[in-house]
């Protein structure tokens, strides 16, 4: 699951690389636009396409590094700094041209070409490459063992299985297609596989793991139990919030918030234990002092 941080971080690289951008481009390209023989109007249209273009380009290219953000949860923020900027656009306008009349082109310029920005922004990188084929729309062992490609530049996939007798084959030949049915493996369900190509799974994974490898692999089983088309982003966030639900709970199973804040304390063993005990006298009837000596005042340290 993405960090907060990670979504601040590449929302200051995007703003801090088009500043740096905007500022070379006026004293680089607007010089040259200065010397067309323009009209006032041209002159700014141009000029405005330029630093739009370069900005389209800057926030596209840096979020499409961040390949785990949920672009999503970007575009309200976009929406609202785009918004935010038109309006200091504007007041910029009229403070320059103060006296004068400003042109109606230039306010809608600025408004147009503003909130095209995260139409333009979102759609491309939501429309970037996802999930393979092969692991969205696993399809029968045979199909996949009989697969050739019909593109001579494409590249295999690693679930392609050679044909018999393919010289493609490190040893020249390949077992038939009812010899491997028992082995193979439908790559949906692949852990590897299926992390490579959604790292966004791999990242809530890590999430989990700090809570205990059992609710990682909680996490884990219970990912590979959903169907391939199941897996949406809001799904997987579904899981992981009940795995955390759960992973609270077992830190804080009593009523005694003293008696919490012990079995914290403890490991796995030693907070079954616990519960035992607890089970057995009550939680109203234990002395805390008592457990701290019967826990760890001995050799079979918990």
């Amino acid at each position: 699951m993405p960090r907060t941080r990670d979504y601040i971080f590449a929302w200051i690289i995007a703003w801090f690389v088009s500043v740096v951008a905007g500022a070379t481009l006026v004293f680089s390209i607007f010089p040259i636009i200065d010397r067309l023989s323009l009209n006032l109007n041209e002159t700014f249209i141009c000029k405005y396409l330029v630093v739009w273009s370069a900005s389209i380009c800057i926030w596209i290219y840096v979020y499409g590094r961040f390949k785990s953000l949920i672009i999503a949860k970007v575009l309200p923020w976009l929406w609202g700094g785009t918004i935010f900027g038109i309006l200091l656009s504007i007041g910029q306008l009229n403070y320059l041209f103060s006296g004068v009349a400003v042109p109606t082109l230039f306010y809608a310029t600025y408004i147009i070409g503003g909130l095209a920005m995260p139409v333009v922004i979102g759609g491309y990188l939501k429309n970037r490459e996802g999930v393979p084929e092969d692991v969205a729309n696993p399809v029968s062992s045979d199909a996949i063992v009989n697969k050739k490609s019909t593109d001579p530049f494409s590249s295999p996939s690693p679930f392609d299985s050679p044909s018999p007798f393919d010289s493609s084959s490190p040893t020249g030949y390949s077992r038939l297609p009812e010899d491997t049915s028992d082995d193979w493996e439908d790559p949906s369900n692949n852990w590897d596989v299926l992390v490579q190509y959604r790292p966004e799974i791999g990242t809530i994974h890590e999430e989990m793991g700090k809570l205990g490898f059992a609710y990682e692999d909680k996490f884990k089983e219970d990912v590979l139990k959903l169907l391939p088309d199941e897996r949406t982003v809001e799904k997987l966030e579904a899981v992981a919030n009940e795995i955390t639900k759960q992973h609270r709970k077992d830190m804080n199973p009593f009523r005694r918030s003293s008696l919490n804040h012990f079995n914290k304390q403890l490991s796995e063993q030693g907070r079954e234990k616990l519960k035992k005990i607890v089970n057995v006298t009550g939680e109203d009837n234990l002395d805390l002092a008592v457990l701290r000596k019967q826990f760890f005042g001995t050799k079979g340290h918990y």
